[in-house]
């Protein structure tokens, strides 16, 4: 199997996901080869690893997928990629746990391919999920999103915050795959220096000698702020959608121009009414998170060989 030049990138999600995918994974320039470039991430991935019957899984049938991509890269001798930020979760989806079950299926097609992680701050990670969650027609108070006070047994908030436990996932691949298979960075890095984590994406597929100065760091996806997003909340609770599912940028004429004039009010809004709402949605984030991820971050920094404290993430006291 042709494995051996494959990046596979997971995400998490929240973490500059379609940066990487739109300015780097399909620039042949930089050495990367992206042959299944969907309008929307690797979409072919979600449909071999994701949604895929649990019991007619096929490695044999996975792989046939994929094989004329590989060839192609092969030929170009290029780093090819599989980039799906959902591979690794959806916190978006009720059911979007499942982790170490396309770790699994990923193993199993390509033993042998090396395996991108970036993680992000979790306190930083929820509040920007959060943000994504409401414009996506999301009705939830920040509270109902990740608390579990009075949820009836059975039942569980919609962002499940043990997937933010990122030791569990990062061990599971490097014990499938090999520690020397896996790169973990920490998103901060990418803001604090985007060469230096561009570099060591490159050096861990082999490419060298690259110049990143001219590459823009250009975010993505940027969330509206946080008064604008308590507006665009009660908005959401008065209109009815055609189902339950979270609505989409192609979905109808009316959402095209309430997100038009979101972004006007985003824009005109008083920054004390915006830094206001901010630190309501921060704060409780805060008090509900205190001391969660302690023990995972100690380990995960101690997996991935980096001071994570530097980043922000809160460790054991020294």
């Amino acid at each position: 199997m042709l494995n051996n030049q494959l990046l596979i990138h997971i995400g998490y999600p929240k973490t500059a996901s379609t940066w990487l995918q739109q300015g780097i994974f399909k620039d042949e320039k930089m050495g990367f080869f992206s042959p299944w470039r969907g309008h929307w991430s690797d979409s072919i991935a979600v449909d071999q690893f994701i949604t895929v019957n649990s019991f007619s899984f096929s490695a044999e049938n996975a792989y046939a997928a994929f094989e004329n991509g590989l060839k192609e890269g092969e030929k170009k001798h290029l780093c090819t990629v599989l980039s799906q930020e959902m591979l690794s979760c959806n916190f978006m989806d009720q059911s979007g746990y499942w982790g170490k079950e396309v770790a699994q299926r990923l193993h199993q097609v390509f033993p042998k391919a090396k395996i991108l992680i970036v993680i992000r701050e979790q306190k930083s990670m929820i509040f920007s999920a959060y943000g994504h969650y409401i414009r996506k027609g999301g009705r939830h108070s920040i509270e109902q999103l990740i608390s579990t006070k009075n949820i009836k047994s059975g039942l569980y908030p919609l962002l499940r915050l043990y997937c933010l436990e990122y030791h569990y996932l990062i061990n599971y691949y490097y014990n499938l795959f090999g520690e020397n298979q896996v790169l973990v960075l920490p998103f901060e890095l990418l803001k604090k220096d985007k060469n230096l984590y561009l570099q060591k994406i490159c050096q861990f597929v082999g490419i060298e000698n690259q110049s990143f100065d001219n590459i823009p760091s250009k975010e993505t996806n940027v969330n509206y702020k946080a008064a604008t997003l308590a507006i665009h909340r009660k908005i959401n609770n008065f209109i009815l959608f055609q189902d339950k599912r979270l609505i989409s940028s192609s979905n109808s004429w009316r959402w095209i121009i309430i997100w038009k004039i979101l972004r006007l009010l985003d824009n005109t809004l008083p920054e004390e009414l915006q830094n206001k709402a901010k630190s309501q949605i921060k704060d409780f984030i805060q008090e509900y998170t205190e001391n969660m991820f302690v023990e995972s971050n100690q380990k995960t920094s101690e997996l991935i060989n980096i001071n994570l404290r530097d980043f922000g993430y809160d460790l054991m006291d020294k």
